[in-house]
């Protein structure tokens, strides 16, 4: 399906950072689709984050709601979960971040899974080019993968990096990315990631319009493999 994306980050008029996302579909979830349709509905994100002299530290909150597929115990299709990250200014052109998604994910493992992520930048030319690594672990989930004939539940068929008791191995991507300014409020952004116990594929890029005072950003991304 086709998910669409709008958020708002404010860290211009207080001390400490603000930020809102939302992400919905219009379509309906098919479960009988063979190629890991998600069932989440929406997705509301809450955050704030609290910048000191060379280093910032956030706290956020995610409100997710999925299609009822089939009741499973312990499994709620709905609920709140909390994440954590830190950013650290090394230098005037390096920095770092360390982020934990989804921490208190009980029951909602399949809709919001647990993520770890750490990152770095560089930026160059006066602030002109940013180069960006990336690397990510994530939980996986039941419904990334096509629904056998005879299973009318959530969960499908497990691929075969699993481990006792049908637990799904983490999935973990690296990703690059290069944000460019071309002119005075115009920037060029992209990135490609990715599997590194799998071949999962991403690419992305995007437009931004940015000042002092505010950024707008369009973007796009194509994930091939990526459930």
């Amino acid at each position: 399906r086709t998910f669409y994306n709008v958020g708002v980050v404010d860290s211009k008029t207080s001390p400490v950072a603000a930020g809102f996302s939302y992400t919905g579909s219009q379509e309906e979830h098919d479960r009988y689709r063979t190629d890991g349709d998600s069932p989440i509905r929406r997705r509301a994100t809450v955050a704030l984050a609290q910048p000191f002299k060379n280093f910032a530290l956030g706290i956020g909150g995610q409100f997710v709601e999925a299609a009822v597929v089939d009741p499973v115990p312990g499994r709620k299709n709905k609920g709140i979960c909390l994440g954590l990250g830190t950013a650290f200014l090394l230098t005037p052109q390096l920095r770092i971040g360390v982020s934990g998604e989804n921490l208190a994910n009980d029951g909602l493992k399949d809709l919001a899974p647990r993520t770890y992520r750490i990152g770095g930048a560089y930026v160059m030319g006066g602030g002109n080019i940013t180069t960006m690594v990336d690397l990510r672990q994530r939980d996986r989930v039941q419904y990334e993968y096509p629904l056998p004939e005879t299973d009318l539940g959530l969960g499908g068929e497990l691929p075969a990096e699993t481990q006792g008791n049908d637990e799904l191995l983490p999935e973990q991507m690296g990703s690059v990315g290069l944000s460019a300014r071309f002119q005075d409020y115009l920037r060029l952004v992209g990135s490609y990631g990715h599997g590194i116990n799998d071949k999962r594929r991403q690419a992305g890029g995007g437009l931004v319009v940015s000042s002092d005072k505010f950024a707008l950003t369009s973007d796009g991304n194509t994930c091939r493999a990526c459930g």
